[in-house]
């Protein structure tokens, strides 16, 4: 877990999964075959420039990897020519960013109407300012992009960008593929704005749309 700066954190963390039956010889800093990988990454940036407007970013990246035939979903994958168990393994991604705005309007009108500058502008202009700030409530904005991803029998493990969520190309050769086992892709964006306003007699107006 890293803190570089104010506002920004970022945490990582893997696991692995390693049978110590197979290739381990402590001599040759082998310690078993890996089995199982589990990888995820989590980034936080928080920006307030101004007192009325605040910013919220997230990502979020998980990584999972099955590489032992006796637990992958997919049936094992022998060599055409040698006839041999192939190292293939088959791996599931997810991943999601979002931004968040919490944009104080209550604040920033208050501020336009109790502004001293500029004697010249409209009085009355700057009182409406002053008048709605009192009874505005903040405005919320998000967004978020939410991806997920299967890919079965690849024989070579994908690059740090792909799982990561970073590059969406698969630059990976797989064998062995049929159509009761096929990659799966999926890619959903969803945006939410709500807001509010007091109004008389006790009641507030609180509209949301997505």
């Amino acid at each position: 877990k890293a803190n570089p700066f104010r506002g920004l954190s970022a945490d990582y963390s893997l696991g692995l999964d390693r049978d110590m039956r197979k290739e381990y010889d402590p001599r040759d800093l082998g310690f078993g075959r890996e089995i199982k990988r589990n990888q995820k990454a989590n980034t936080k940036f928080r920006l307030s420039l101004v007192r009325w407007l605040e910013q919220n970013y997230t990502f979020q990246a998980t990584y999972d990897e099955i590489n032992d035939p006796t637990r992958r979903t997919g049936q094992v994958v022998l060599d055409s020519l040698t006839g041999a168990v192939l190292d293939a393994r088959d791996i599931t991604t997810k991943n999601n960013i979002s931004a968040k705005y919490n944009f104080k309007v209550n604040l920033l009108l208050k501020s336009l109407g109790g502004s001293t500058k500029g004697e010249e502008k409209s009085f009355l202009l700057r009182r409406i300012f002053g008048l709605i700030g009192g009874y505005a409530d903040p405005v919320n904005t998000t967004w978020r992009r939410d991806k997920t991803g299967s890919n079965f029998n690849l024989v070579g493990r994908p690059r740090l960008a792909y799982q990561l969520g970073l590059d969406d190309q698969l630059i990976v050769r797989q064998v062995g593929t049929g159509l009761t086992k096929q990659d799966q892709r999926s890619r959903s964006d969803q945006l939410d704005v709500s807001g509010g306003m007091k109004v008389p007699k006790g009641l507030r107006f609180k509209p949301s749309f997505s």
